[in-house]
């Protein structure tokens, strides 16, 4: 404050001086205040001004950060968004496909019905009449079950070896049961006892064989 003072002293002019020195000395304290209250005034205006400017560049600066967030934000649930669609609608696919799976289901099984429908409905007849003592020759069964040959040729399974055909032991396309099992190994003679089914390279069901009967167990 005092340098102030000095700055005063220096720019009032000699006849001014000669005046304040008649001035009582409570009105030239009262002076020096006023003036130091001025002072005062100055100094905080300007430190507002900067902090004003501060906080200015702070909130600019926030405004950005958040205006990154909102649009990250934005981003964010577009992809949410775009996910639930995806999966909304690949679980429509997946519906309309099983929808669709069992409706070729159900017609397959009608097709299949109606190709064996002469066997199905005369087996339970068949049934009755033996539970009731009826002889029944063999030629009748198989003529009954006759579409059952055709449906297998026409699906292209085929059998594995013939009811009573003597071969050797292929444990990839036979299963030894009966007198000797456990010993059969590869390449021992055995008979078919009930055939097995193939679907190309695949084996559905293998063959059951017994060990020969001129051939002793391991």
């Amino acid at each position: 404050m005092s340098w102030r003072l000095s700055q005063i002293r220096m720019s009032v002019r000699p006849k001014t001086l000669v005046i304040l020195r008649r001035v009582p000395a409570v009105v030239i304290s009262l002076i020096k205040e006023w003036i130091g209250v001025i002072g005062l005034r100055r100094e905080v205006t300007h430190l507002k001004a900067k902090r004003y400017d501060e906080l200015s560049i702070t909130a600019s600066g926030l405004r950005r950060a958040l205006k990154t967030q909102r649009r990250a934000y934005a981003d964010l649930l577009e992809q949410l968004q775009s996910r639930e669609a995806e999966i909304d609608r690949l679980k429509k696919a997946l519906a309309d496909r099983e929808a669709s799976q069992e409706s070729a289901a159900g017609g397959d099984h009608v097709i299949l019905f109606r190709r064996f429908r002469s066997m199905l409905t005369q087996l339970p007849t068949l049934e009755s009449e033996v539970n009731n003592g009826a002889s029944i020759q063999a030629g009748d069964v198989l003529s009954i079950l006759s579409p059952l040959d055709e449906w297998l040729e026409e699906s292209g399974i085929v059998s594995i070896g013939q009811v009573g055909e003597e071969t050797s032991f292929d444990p990839t396309l036979h299963r030894a049961v009966g007198r000797g099992a456990r010993s059969v190994v590869m390449g021992d003679r055995v008979n078919v006892k009930y055939v097995g089914y193939r679907l190309d390279s695949e084996i559905l069901t293998k063959a059951q064989v017994t060990l020969a009967s001129n051939i002793e167990p391991h």
